[in-house]
């Protein structure tokens, strides 16, 4: 437990400081001066910066930095952990994408079409989800007592259809685009 939150911080801490130094040069005029002058009519506070160069830089850097605290800050309680857990289910998506009932039985159909030949398996794109599918697909055929090959190279789907495609002349299955949508 203490090891996953120690991630997850970490990945939190990462984000929010993602952008927010950019974003505090962007916003310093506006964001820094209005904390900055907010604060110092609130506690009545007056600090006068120099009028010469000096003064600009100081007056400038401090905006940025009270901007950059203020931007780091609300992007590590708002941002932050919505990207985290975006990507973290977009990862387990694409990675765990398994076969849905209709896909067995589709598959089941076509591997008793084609009695006890060989099937092999390709994929249209290079994306690893795509491997990965066809692979969970190769471990379910065998499981089912099939002998299958897999085919490292690209197929062409006709319709572009995105999903599983059955050609039952040369005994393949391909795997489309996509198909972590299906």
């Amino acid at each position: 437990m203490g090891k996953i939150l120690l991630v997850y911080i970490t990945e939190c801490l990462k984000k929010a400081w993602k952008d927010s130094v950019n974003g505090a040069f962007n916003w310093s005029g506006v964001v820094g001066v209005s904390i900055y002058g907010i604060y110092h009519d609130h506690y009545k506070n007056v600090t006068n910066f120099s009028a010469d160069w000096r003064g600009m830089a100081e007056s400038g850097f401090i905006y940025a930095l009270i901007t950059w605290v203020a931007i780091f800050i609300f992007r590590l309680i708002f941002i932050a952990p919505f990207l985290f857990w975006k990507e973290t289910k977009e990862k387990s998506d694409s990675e765990n994408k398994d076969l849905t009932e209709k896909d067995k039985r589709e598959l089941i159909e076509f591997s008793k079409t084609i009695g006890n030949s060989e099937i092999k398996i390709t994929w249209e794109n290079t994306s690893q989800s795509a491997e990965k599918f066809a692979q969970k697909i190769k471990n379910f055929l065998r499981r089912e007592g099939y002998t299958v090959k897999m085919l490292y190279g690209h197929a062409l789907l006709g319709n572009g259809k995105p999903g599983i495609e059955f050609d039952i002349p040369t005994k393949t299955i391909i795997v489309g685009p996509n198909t972590e949508e299906v």
